[in-house]
């Protein structure tokens, strides 16, 4: 399960995430798309009606929304086990590897 809507909530709820972090973490996810275009990928993201992420933005997302990947993956309810941006991607490269593997 990809929990992305709860680690907008999330963000939101901290402070993490207005108008200009959600521009920048779709630009993050597509970055050869048009500003409107990435927002509008974002979106579909959001809300469900696309499933597809790059693996490799993992990282990307975790560290913009202040979620660990355990959270982000359906691994844990807590959001944030830690809240060093290091120790967040870290563990995003580990279950990517992991992924990768199966």
């Amino acid at each position: 399960m990809f929990k992305l809507k709860e680690a907008i909530a999330y963000a939101k709820e901290k402070g993490l995430l207005g108008k200009k972090q959600k521009k920048e973490l779709a630009q993050a996810l597509w970055p050869n798309s048009t500003p409107h275009a990435a927002y509008m990928n974002f979106l579909n993201l959001k809300t469900g009606r696309s499933k597809k992420v790059d693996i490799e933005k993992v990282p990307t997302i975790c560290r913009i929304l202040g979620v660990s990947a355990d959270f982000l993956f359906g691994l844990t309810d807590v959001p944030n086990i830690t809240p060093k941006k290091n120790e967040l991607v870290d563990k995003a490269r580990e279950i990517i590897t992991l992924a990768s593997a199966l």
